[in-house]
């Protein structure tokens, strides 16, 4: 087991909320490498994903999201994971359907934009892909999030899975482009 400092904030003090117990879950799959597929279906448990995912990066994260729903991209836990990646040199890209929400986690993209460097963040418009009901999430062609309808906010992942992640990391860079 990792014992390093930034693992030690991930461990599960007694009084743990279900929050709590699930980021331990997530964190020891991710850890692991496991291809352990498993469910999320609160927007406390995507904010996880996400922290995960940025925490674990090593080259990049591709998120195609309806707008950066607060409740997900607001959390503390995930804007932390978010500067640890860019200060790693993580390409964090996403592409939101419509305006993104304000928020911390915006700010901090436009800035990396603003400052000439490899994250980006972009609205589309195109109308097939504004109304489309499937939005994931890649890391490094390795871990992924998908959720087939963004409305209901319930997704499945994976930490391990190569071949799913290159096809939707791919799927991201062709919808990126339109």
């Amino acid at each position: 087991m990792d014992n390093s400092p930034e693992n030690q904030t991930n461990k599960v003090p007694s009084g743990a909320t279900e929050v709590d117990l699930y980021r331990e879950v997530i964190f020891q799959l991710f850890e692991t490498e496991s291809k352990t597929q498993f469910s999320n279906g609160a927007p406390a448990h995507a904010a996880v994903i996400f922290e995960a995912m940025l925490q674990y990066a090593k080259e990049s994260v591709k998120i195609f999201c309806k707008e950066l729903l607060g409740e997900v991209f607001g959390c503390p836990r995930v804007i932390m994971a978010l500067k640890g990646a860019i200060e790693r040199g993580v390409c964090v890209q996403v592409l939101t359907q419509h305006a993104p929400n304000k928020s911390q986690f915006l700010e901090i993209l436009k800035s990396e934009m603003t400052n000439g460097r490899k994250s980006r963040i972009a609205t589309t418009n195109n109308p097939k892909l504004k109304s489309h009901k499937v939005n994931f999430a890649v890391m490094d062609e390795k871990a992924f999030r998908y959720e087939d309808d963004a409305s209901e906010i319930s997704a499945f992942a994976c930490a391990n899975n190569p071949s799913a992640s290159k096809g939707l990391s791919e799927d991201f860079d062709k919808i990126y482009s339109m």
